[in-house]
């Protein structure tokens, strides 16, 4: 039983029963059992693996949204899309990393880009 699968099947709970008898658990005792189980289950479900996925994946989708709007407000020459999509991966879309490296470590750091153009750069990102 998992936090997304809260019924039990037919098949798992004859399963259950049979080994309850072969352990001699009376039938009271193994459903008191089982709901316990089921609301501690229940009580999980939401705060699970899946939800800090789903809560990193929109953290992501957000870095992305944010990177792209700030990409489009660059404007000079040199600029070209690879390099765009170069800094977004070098910089996981996150703004705030780009923002607070140095003028200098983004030369270092991006091929083709001088410590003025970074610096043009992140001006420009981050108005």
């Amino acid at each position: 039983m998992c936090g997304a699968d809260l019924e039990w099947h037919p098949n798992e709970v004859k399963l259950i029963e049979h080994i309850a008898k072969k352990i001699k658990i009376k039938k009271e005792e193994l459903k008191t059992l089982i709901e316990s189980d089921k609301g501690h289950i229940e009580g999980v479900k939401p705060a699970g693996f899946l939800a800090t996925a789903l809560q990193e994946t929109e953290e992501r989708q957000k870095k992305k949204e944010l990177w792209s709007i700030a990409i489009q407000k660059v404007d000079f020459p040199g600029w070209k899309e690879e390099t765009a999509q170069f800094m977004s991966n070098l910089y996981e879309e996150d703004l705030d990393i780009l923002l607070s490296t140095s003028d200098k470590q983004v030369a270092e750091d991006v091929p083709q880009i001088t410590t003025a153009k970074a610096k043009v750069l992140k001006k420009q990102m981050s108005s």
